[in-house]
């Protein structure tokens, strides 16, 4: 027998230390067996480009071909479990230690917690009660529903003498896998490998346990009554399970899980690390820039990104990532341009694909949407902030009664915000959500969409309440969208649209808040169009910008369109208007000290 031959056998005799990560194992053993990756490919059932990408970390293998690769390489029968688990990105206790703690099959959790701490006290509140079997945590993309039910279990484990077993579902794509995935994940249960339900029911029914299944929403419609026949056949045992989609089952205890916590706008810096996205968001920079600090200079920059993200746990780490490659200024300036969410991603080896762009994470959500339900999911993407039942049936193109059960349905998605503003139900989109929807529709709909939105808002316009409350509810709830219907009215060189919409910017809402800067902006912007506008009208305009740049002390622009809109009032003999752009150009001359030009003009 030769040298090589006697070393292969040595090292399958006595196989090398295990490896810190999974990708590493495999190509450590593979080497070891002196195997190419076409060769392990055949010999587990796969191409060598799966080969390539699980030693690359750029994919987990499903259960099943995780045992087929354990096979494959020969793995020994005490590091089997270990290996099938690190293969999931979970590592497993030693259920053979001298220690007295409950068994479990918990992730271990790489990265440093932010302390949710009123979240995980009402979640295991809920799951100490006698009367609660069934929690659900739910949320939308990247909200850190995982996490929480994780440190959950790692709290609880007191509480469930026989056990807490997380079950990943990511891969479970058709509901008759379910009831074999949980035989399959939860041990010592001596099991077909495709066990009737009865058959899992009745293993499980002594147990005093508590399962953990993750990512549920892709079968639910199919599963949710396995879950119900589970907790009826076993009274010990109880359920905490996350999912974008409620169960919508009678024993079910939702849990909506928020964003994390922001800070008010000009927060103090030495301060900014009582807020939880903060705190995560700086923990996350200091994986790659240890010597990262808060100062007076960019906490404005700190606050304004966990603000535009929402405080989503998972935007935060992919934005925190991305700051490798640019800077905190770098980072605003992209957050604040169009179709900016796909350009937001980390390059981290060992997560799974879907979670590497949050474009990838929403486009999880997305497809599990029907072909209408994401047709208005994009259409609602045109909307700045919140919206109501009327505008969104409007751009939908539906009637109200299928509006409404498309908002509930993208609510029950964890797709939409709900909110109650004087008496009446608003949505929103969570502003990643939001960036991503708007990527949704061809530059044909896009058009198609925002001039109807336009027309909405301007037909709203027209039709205001005179109760100065009511008046005032309107634009504090819709000013955005108005803005933004401006806005786009502007650049799309659509001139007398964009000035009937602009009247919105002389209601009393936008001087009482002070919109001067944004409000003198958008007038500049539509000064500048070209078209024949009514003299009247083009005056009227020029008078307001010239009221905006006054309120900021910009007084030369003052004075510069208050004499235009006096010429237009003088040349066109408007005979109203005239005497009050001379008065307004007058006190803004006497104010200037400029007593000789303010008494010609007056």
């Amino acid at each position: 027998m030769g040298h090589a031959q006697r070393d292969k056998n040595r090292d399958k005799m006595n196989p090398a230390p295990i490896p810190t990560s999974f990708g590493a194992w495999v190509r450590a053993r593979r080497r070891q067996l002196d195997l190419t990756q076409a060769e392990l490919g055949q010999r587990a059932g796969c191409s060598e480009a799966a080969i390539r990408k699980i030693e690359a970390e750029e994919r987990k293998p499903s259960r099943q071909l995780a045992e087929l690769l354990a096979a494959a390489l020969q793995i020994p029968a005490e590091q089997r479990e270990t290996f099938l688990q690190a293969a999931r990105g979970v590592l497993v206790e030693d259920l053979l230690s001298e220690t007295d703690a409950p068994p479990h099959r918990l992730p271990v959790l790489l990265t440093s917690t932010v302390n949710r701490t009123r979240d995980l006290a009402r979640v295991m509140t809920l799951l100490k009660d006698p009367t609660v079997r069934l929690v659900t945590l739910v949320g939308p993309p990247g909200i850190g529903k995982t996490r929480l039910s994780v440190e959950c279990g790692y709290a609880l484990l007191g509480d469930f003498p026989d056990g807490i077993w997380f079950v990943d579902l990511v891969e479970v794509f058709n509901p008759d896998f379910f009831i074999p995935t949980l035989a399959r994940e939860i041990p010592d249960l001596s099991l077909p490998p495709s066990p009737e339900p009865k058959q899992l029911y009745s293993a499980l029914r002594p147990r005093q346990a508590l399962l953990i299944l993750d990512n549920f929403e892709q079968i639910v419609e199919g599963a949710a009554l396995d879950v119900a026949g589970l907790l009826q056949a076993c009274p010990r045992l109880k359920l905490l399970v996350t999912s974008r989609v409620p169960l919508n089952l009678h024993s079910e205890h939702e849990y909506p899980l928020p964003p994390l916590s922001l800070p008010p706008p000009q927060t103090a810096p030495q301060v900014l690390m009582e807020f939880e996205a903060v705190q995560l968001f700086t923990r996350r920079i200091h994986q790659h820039q240890p010597a990262f600090e808060i100062t007076a200079e960019n906490a404005g920059a700190v606050i304004t990104i966990c603000t535009l993200l929402d405080g989503i746990p998972l935007a935060l780490e992919l934005a925190a990532a991305s700051l490798r490659q640019m800077t905190l200024d770098e980072m605003l300036q992209l957050l604040r341009s169009q179709d900016w969410v796909g350009q937001i991603s980390t390059p981290a080896r060992d997560l799974p694909t879907r979670q590497r762009t949050l474009e990838n994470v929403i486009a999880w959500s997305y497809s599990l949407l029907d072909d209408h339900q994401k047709q208005g999911f994009s259409r609602l993407g045109v909307f700045s902030n919140w919206f109501d039942l009327e505008a969104a049936a409007d751009i939908c193109e539906l009637d109200t009664i299928a509006t409404s059960h498309l908002l509930n349905a993208l609510s029950n998605h964890s797709l939409l915000v709900r909110g109650v503003f004087a008496g009446k139900n608003h949505w929103r989109m969570l502003e990643l959500i939001h960036a991503y929807a708007r990527t949704r529709l061809t530059p044909q709909q896009r058009i198609h969409v925002e001039q109807r939105k336009a027309q909405h808002f301007l037909q709203r316009l027209e039709t205001l309440p005179q109760s100065p409350a009511e008046r005032e509810a309107f634009f504090r709830v819709n000013y955005s969208n108005l803005g933004s219907s401006l806005i786009w009215a502007i650049e799309a060189q659509q001139t007398g649209l964009a000035y009937q919409l602009s009247r919105f910017l002389n209601e009393d809402y936008w001087s009482v808040h002070g919109y001067f800067r944004e409000g003198l902006e958008m007038l500049r912007k539509l000064l500048e169009l070209p078209g024949d506008i009514p003299p009247a009208l083009r005056a009227q305009r020029l008078q307001l910008a010239s009221d905006f740049a006054w309120q900021q002390h910009d007084f030369e622009t003052a004075i510069l369109y208050c004499r235009e809109a006096a010429e237009l009032g003088r040349t066109h003999a408007l005979r109203q208007q005239y005497p009050l752009y001379l008065n307004r150009l007058g006190r803004i001359y006497i104010e200037q000290e400029r007593y000789a030009e303010a008494k010609q003009a007056l």
